[in-house]
């Protein structure tokens, strides 16, 4: 591990440098084909003269870009007396043996590497290429053992500190150097990724120096220049382990479907090989053996009444390697449940309905539940059982709001599962009584009953000029209610009762029409 690499090559500083490098902390830059506008070419006297010790420069990227500026830059640059270092743009992919024809392409490009004034080859890491978390972290370690294979070089890895935390299992890949790019201060402590530490740190990408065109990647290695030295001399004995695989990290067991489990995990640390496999065994006691590319298994034919879980580890050319146990999961088929409320006016029928599904597929003739809370109490209002398509229904007559859910109880080989809340409304039943002649200048009255006999305004709006405006309010005792329309006006009107005001107003709940006469 990484730790045999600090003994070998003692380079490393504290892990929290100062805002700004060092004295004597050698400086350098990074360059692409970017740096080479219109041909351009640098001038790496000038840059040695600005006080520049090292570069990095592309190589390749993916398995068909070369940088057509990579087989003069190293050369120049190392003559002008700079330790050179060539990087691969990484384009990682499924299936992750394409992470081993990226690592000989780079290998290939870049050439002997046993030499002095040469750093460490570099695998840039910024792009998932669409990879979980599992498969990009095997991905890089299947470039990193088989680059290290190729050149007999300790590889170096580049990244960036949200793509270290996130994206990969930084762990995994502790048995390479890092270079890590974070910009407008130092490198945060502990380093990102739960590395010891880190050998080079990319401080800006807006950086300036004569000699070369535009803007250019300032670095900082974290050491000496006689660590420096060391760093890049690739006649020098390579810390690389050569041991057993750690333990998989995050083996998590998920129910997929009935009898159905979904295994996952993340490798760690492979000790130097790369995985040849990965042995997995069962609780019940039944083992099996897995690609070495894969980070996900499907396991199929288990016993719905069985809690499993599920012991794996790596197999490389070192042995097997630790163990991890996942989590404890019976295969059952997961559920999903859904609820529709429906409306009706105060008295009437309404009917609820819904649908129990396991994976997307319906599960017919389960018992399902109609749940109604009060409060913070609930209780089961009815029993219903699936029809063919996975659909429910329940009705009743309804007499108030209710807030319903529906549930499913474990059963069948199929795990519990409630769908979410849902208000079944009822709209109040309003009844009417008025005089259907009333004299110009009187007080026509109308009442009205409400039921659910609730405490919300009741309004009479009266048609007048062409707009309905309000021509009494009150709020109903006992489910009744006096409306009044004071000053009544010479014609045929039309009026309506309204329940609520503003924003809780349910619309029209009753026309009543009436003749003013003179």
């Amino acid at each position: 591990m990484l730790r045999r690499a600090l003994c070998a090559l003692p380079l490393l500083l504290p892990l929290a440098p100062a805002p700004a490098w060092a004295a004597d902390q050698p400086r350098g830059v990074d360059v692409s084909a970017y740096q080479h506008p219109h041909d351009a070419v640098i001038d790496w006297a000038q840059l040695r003269s600005a006080g520049l010790s090292f570069v990095y420069v592309k190589a390749t990227e993916g398995t068909d870009r070369t940088n057509p500026w990579f087989a003069d830059d190293v050369p120049r640059a190392r003559v002008h007396g700079l330790a050179a270092g060539a990087y691969h743009f990484a384009r990682p992919a499924l299936p992750l043996t394409t992470a081993v024809d990226q690592a000989d392409f780079f290998a290939r490009t870049i050439g002997d590497q046993g030499r002095t004034g040469l750093l460490p080859p570099v695998l840039d890491l910024e792009s998932t290429g669409g990879l979980n978390r599992g498969d990009l972290t095997a991905w890089a370690q299947l470039f990193l053992d088989r680059l290290h294979a190729r050149t007999g070089r300790t590889p170096t890895v580049y990244s960036y500190p949200n793509f270290l935390r996130a994206a990969i299992y930084g762990p995994a890949l502790h048995d390479a150097h890092l270079w890590i790019a974070t910009y407008g201060g130092p490198v945060a402590s502990p380093v990102p990724g739960d590395w010891p530490a880190y050998q080079v740190w990319q401080s800006s990408d807006t950086g300036s120096y004569p000699g070369v065109a535009g803007r250019v990647d300032t670095d900082v290695f974290a050491g000496t220049p006689e660590q420096l030295a060391a760093f890049a001399d690739g006649t020098a004995p390579q810390a690389w382990p050569s041991e057993a695989a750690s333990a998989p990290y995050g083996v998590s067991l998920t129910p997929r479907t009935r009898g159905t489990l979904a295994l996952q995990w993340i490798p760690a640390a492979d000790g130097g090989s790369p995985v040849t496999s990965w042995a997995l065994s069962l609780s019940d006691g039944t083992a099996r053996v897995l690609p070495a590319t894969s980070t996900t298994a499907v396991l199929t034919g288990l016993d719905p009444a069985i809690a499993y879980t599920a012991t794996l580890h790596a197999v490389t050319s070192a042995g097997a390697g630790a163990d991890n146990v996942s989590n404890s999961r019976a295969p059952l088929g997961p559920t999903s449940l859904s609820i529709t409320p429906g409306s009706t006016t105060y008295g009437g029928v309404v009917t609820t309905t819904g649908r129990l599904t396991s994976a997307g597929a319906p599960l017919a003739g389960a018992t399902v539940r109609v749940e109604r809370r009060l409060g913070t109490d609930r209780s089961t209002v009815a029993t219903v059982t699936t029809a063919a398509d996975g659909t429910w229904r329940w009705t009743a007559h309804a007499t108030a709001n209710a807030v319903l859910r529906a549930a499913f109880d474990q059963a069948g080989g199929y795990a519990a599962g409630v769908s979410g809340e849902a208000l079944q409304t009822v709209l109040p039943a309003v009844t009417t009584s008025a005089a259907s002649i009333v004299r110009a200048g009187a007080t026509w009255i109308v009442t009205a009953t409400l039921r659910p006999g609730e405490d919300r305004v009741v309004r009479l709006l009266v048609l007048t000029g062409g707009r309905y405006q309000v021509a009494w309010s009150e709020h109903p005792s006992g489910g009744r209610v006096r409306l009044l329309w004071r000053g009544a006006q010479v014609g045929n009107r039309t009026a309506r009762v309204q329940v609520g005001a503003g924003a809780t107003t349910i619309g029209l709940l009753r026309r009543v029409d009436v003749r003013v006469v003179p």
